[in-house]
């Protein structure tokens, strides 16, 4: 009785390994899929769709310093700080460098 209870779990867990490994690579294969074809979508942007891109991010940033602005009244302290809006301008700069030279980074990289 032991011995097949033994074996019983063995199998399961070689089963259940077997799926785990089949699931994973099903996985990576999709996310593989997924960043080659945005890796395509990010190279072939026009200019509108980067600019639109650039606009959702800003929008975001916006609102991030908005919700700090809301969270300083709330406490009383200095509604706005300098260092906020610095950091936010930085942010923006750099995804916009990196969308709009997207892909001569990835053709250097590639090299």
């Amino acid at each position: 009785m032991k011995t097949n209870f033994k074996e019983k779990l063995q199998n399961t867990t070689e089963k259940w390994i077997r799926e785990q490994k089949i699931k994973s690579k099903k996985k990576s294969e999709n996310q593989e899929r997924i960043s080659k074809e945005l890796e395509h979508e990010n190279r072939n942007l026009d200019k509108r769709g980067k600019i639109k891109k650039v606009f959702i991010w800003t929008i975001i940033v916006l609102a991030y310093d908005g919700f700090r602005m809301y969270l300083r009244y709330r406490t009383g302290r200095n509604l706005v700080e300098i260092s906020d809006l610095v950091f936010s301008v930085i942010v923006i700069a750099i995804y916009a460098y990196f969308i709009f030279n997207y892909a001569k980074i990835k053709d250097n990289k590639n090299k």
